[in-house]
This record gives C-alpha cells, structure tokens and sequence, in this order.
C-alpha cells in the first residue's frame, strides 16, 4: 500500500486527514510536539515527531522543509493537508519542494484504477469540479470538516525524525485572539443572520439560538460591512463551512459565497420576505416573513 503522509498544527484538522489517509494507504503524521504525537497515536497511527527544534507552525517554510525530509524519508507518495488559511500556503511551498502537482479546498478523495481523484469547489462554489494529480508525488489539502475525525484505537507508534531545518520565524511572545471563541464546525444548531436582519434584532437572533443550544452566525456582509458581529461567525468561501443538523437561515438572499458554506446542512429553514430567494430554493422549509417579527416570535414560543 502507499505511504501517505498527514501533517496539520490543528489537532481536530490533523484526526480528519487520517480518516482521509486512511482511504488510500497507510497513515503516517508529522508532527513537532509531544502532546500531538500522543493524541495522534492514540489514534492508531504511526508518528514522526521532527527533533529539530526551533519550527513554529506559523513558519510555513520551515514546516514545509521539514514535511519534505518526512516524505524522503517515508517514501511517502501523497501528502495530505488541511485547507485552512495556513495550509493552502503549506501545500504550495511543499508541493514546489517537491515537484509535486497541487490541488486545495479538497472535498472528497477516492481511488479510480491507479488514480487518486478529488472533488472540489470550482468557479467560487458554484460548481463542483472532479480533478486528479498526475506528479509521482501528490499534495493535496482537504477542506476541514469533509472527513470524519479518527477515533481512538489500538495505539499506534511514535519515532523521531531526525534533521536539520533553518527556521526564519522566531517566536517572541504570544497574545490571545480578541475573539468570542465561537466553533461553527461543531455546532448541531446553527442559526445564521445576513443583510435582511435589522440591527436591533441582532441580539434576539443570538437569544433563539441560544435557546435552540447552538450558536449565531452570519453572511459575510453583516461582519465585514456593517460590523454586527466578528469575522469568527462568517459562514462560507471566505468564513467556515459547516453542516449541523439544524441550520435556520434568516435574512440571506443566498449567494454561492454563503451558500457553500450552509448547503450541507441536514435541514435547512430558511426566513426571506422574497419567495425567490436562492436561499429559499436550497432550504427544506421556508417562511416568506419580516426577519425580526419571525425572530421574536419563535423566541416567544421556546
């Protein structure tokens, strides 16, 4: 089987590209902490933890010539990345390591004959394109979310990779994110608010979704433009793709740039006083109402 070569500094990325891994070969991770490689073992995979020190996750060169001497020394035919902000640079700076051909924001992997081929997104989400790599090595960066985590198994092994990196990011001091520390990916309920909502309703739209046990985003416009709440809470091609059980959907007309972001929920109820709403289309229910009337009403009836 191929040797497939997983690498993330996010714990929860680095769990769903072993499940991916999993499907093509047998999973190896890189890592530069212990914390990580024991959790990972815990996992069932066999660990290389890099002995080299002074590699910070936010120094994508150092990282990206230390997953080179791993692929070296594994012998490893694909590597697997998380497709977040810092994992897209990550997959361009080791795929020109390594001559290897690249794909990002990676939706489905499978194996076709001797092909390994992907889905993802093409032309901003509007449409879903099947590509394959065609290099002897592959890199390619799932987008987080699209594989289930790995559960805790027989443990796996953990042995040290030797070798010598020029790290060029020193690490002076670290300062807490000013953020409400709010996890989409893991909300069950989701209740999303875009340009529709007034910004007196904004406050009781975060009470239903207290009240349902999720959590409150938006569409992109209503964080970046007109600031009722931080970029943490964005959904789509430019904020966090999620799929909760539950996603009720107000205010948003529907755009692809939302829309991919929300599509793969298992329920949608969507909220618009325009019946052709894309939005509306895409939802499994919809109520053609004023925004902030519908809000204090569906508080009023939890």
């Amino acid at each position: 089987m191929d040797t497939i070569l997983i690498y993330s500094a996010n714990l929860n990325i680095a769990r769903e590209l072993v499940s991916a891994g999993r499907l093509l070969g047998t999973v190896s991770a890189l890592v530069f902490d212990e914390a990580a490689a024991d959790e990972l073992a815990a996992c069932g995979t066999e660990v290389l933890r890099f002995e080299g020190t002074g590699v910070i996750a936010s120094d994508t060169a150092a990282v990206a010539r230390a997953v080179a001497l791993a692929v070296a020394h594994l012998g490893a035919s694909v590597v697997l990345l998380g497709s977040d902000r810092r994992g897209k640079e990550l997959a361009g700076r080791v795929a020109a390591a390594l001559d290897a051909g690249c794909l990002t924001d990676v939706k489905t992997i499978s194996v076709e004959g001797d092909a390994i081929v992907c889905t993802r997104l093409g032309f901003g989400g509007a449409t879903i394109s099947t590509e394959s790599i065609s290099s002897p090595v592959k890199v390619i960066a799932a987008s987080p979310a699209s594989f289930d985590k790995a559960e805790p198994a027989a443990p796996g092994s953990i042995a040290v990779l030797g070798g010598s990196v020029e790290a060029r990011v020193r690490l002076v001091s670290e300062r807490a994110k000013d953020t409400d520390l709010v996890d989409l990916k893991a909300a069950d309920v989701i209740v999303a608010i875009g340009e529709g909502v007034r910004e007196e309703d904004v406050e009781q739209a975060n009470a239903l979704a207290k009240l349902l046990g999720g959590v409150l985003a938006c569409s992109k416009p209503v964080a970046t433009d007109r600031k009722y709440l931080g970029e943490e809470r964005v959904i789509g091609l430019s904020g966090e793709i999620c799929k909760p059980k539950l996603a009720i959907v107000i205010g948003v007309s529907g755009q692809v740039q939302f829309a991919v972001g929300i599509r793969d929920s298992k329920t949608i109820v969507t909220v618009n006083t325009d019946e052709n709403a894309e939005m509306v289309r895409m939802s499994d229910y919809y109520l053609v109402k004023d925004s902030g009337e519908t809000i204090a009403e569906l508080c009023g009836l939890l």
